[in-house]
């Protein structure tokens, strides 16, 4: 699972990770499947403009099984150290909104 991901990724939810391995088949060799992994990977954690640049460990956002989209992210004013991460949801356009620090030196 971990050589589909890529680094704005990082996902290991079952539900999602579990279907994607279960729908490739294993008679491919691994170069093959991993770049098929990484094709259904692009196809199910979606971005309007470009994937998240996390400050922390990536922390896509999944509801029910599915992943939201990702819309932008934008840091707080005033010189903090929080990242806002937006997603939403591509049925209901319901927003969830992921919050990071960064790490302080």
């Amino acid at each position: 699972m971990l050589d589909i991901q890529p680094s704005w990724v990082y996902c290991l939810d079952d539900g999602i990770f579990r279907q994607i391995m279960d729908e490739i088949p294993q008679a491919l060799s691994k170069t093959k499947r991993i770049a098929m992994g990484k094709e259904k990977i692009k196809a199910l954690f979606k971005y309007d403009k470009t994937y998240p640049r996390w400050v922390q460990e990536a922390e896509w956002s999944i509801v029910n099984d599915k992943s939201l989209i990702f819309s932008h992210q934008k840091k707080a004013k005033g010189g903090e150290i929080r990242t806002y991460y937006y997603f939403y949801d591509e049925d209901t356009k319901e927003e969830k909104v992921i919050e990071q620090f960064e790490k302080v030196r």
